[in-house]
């Protein structure tokens, strides 16, 4: 039997105390947009600065066989400057250099190695890979977003800043049939297909304003819903 849900009180407000505000919540797209950008853009300049450093490092013909020396084995300064035909204190200048680039450390033991792990690590993360591929495929944020944080369905991990939570929760959202009402079992259910988290889902769908909930119904947007 059909059975409709009055979710509004006396004064005609939502009984859940939330209205479908659009301008709050192009308000908060707005500013976490510019957070985002921000982020991204700190991103990008620690990138380029780390690339800038690493090229003008290994610009220089000395240091670039220093760092050739070093490849093949650990070597205290003395010997590296042995080897190459330079004064010692050019030498641990030309370390410094190479150190202050991430390129080269000292060791315990006084000898000068190539920082591989540190290197490869700084590779691992500037390289194309078949994933940053993929989001590179993305030619706007929604599209970026959600190849971020969803494969086959399913959401791997809770996004930080309220707009990739925005565009994630307007995902989710679509799973739902508008103006129906649905009960905390049924949203469970939809959202567990989704992520194992998924409580944290349907407190977030209920904050951003996505659903109502009213007595353990939820539904989408305004208006009265339609029982199942």
């Amino acid at each position: 039997m059909q059975k409709r849900v009055d979710a509004r009180d006396a004064h005609g407000e939502n009984a859940s105390g939330r209205r479908w505000d659009t301008d709050h919540r192009a308000r908060i797209v707005h500013r976490a947009d510019a957070a985002d950008k921000a982020a991204d853009t700190a991103d990008d300049a620690a990138s380029f600065a780390f690339l800038l450093e690493f090229f003008k490092a290994l610009s220089d013909g000395e240091r670039l066989r220093i760092a050739g020396l070093l490849a093949a084995e650990p070597l205290p300064a003395g010997t590296i400057a042995v080897r190459l035909g330079v004064p010692p204190v050019q030498t641990v200048r030309q370390l410094a250099r190479l150190e202050r680039a991430g390129i080269v450390y000292q060791r315990d033991d006084g000898c000068w190695a190539l920082a591989e792990p540190v290197l490869r690590e700084r590779m691992r993360r500037l390289a194309p890979s078949p994933r940053m591929l993929e989001l590179a495929g993305a030619t706007d944020q929604r599209s970026r977003v959600l190849a971020a944080f969803f494969r086959d369905g399913r959401l791997l991990a809770w996004p930080t800043g309220d707009a990739r939570k925005l565009i994630v929760l307007e995902e989710v959202a679509a799973r739902f049939e508008p103006g129906r009402a649905y009960t905390e079992r049924e949203v469970n259910e939809t959202l567990r297909q989704i992520a194992d988290d998924y409580a944290t889902l349907r407190r977030a769908l209920v904050d951003y304003h996505f659903m109502n909930r009213y007595r353990g119904v939820y539904w989408l947007g305004e208006g009265r819903p339609r029982s199942a």
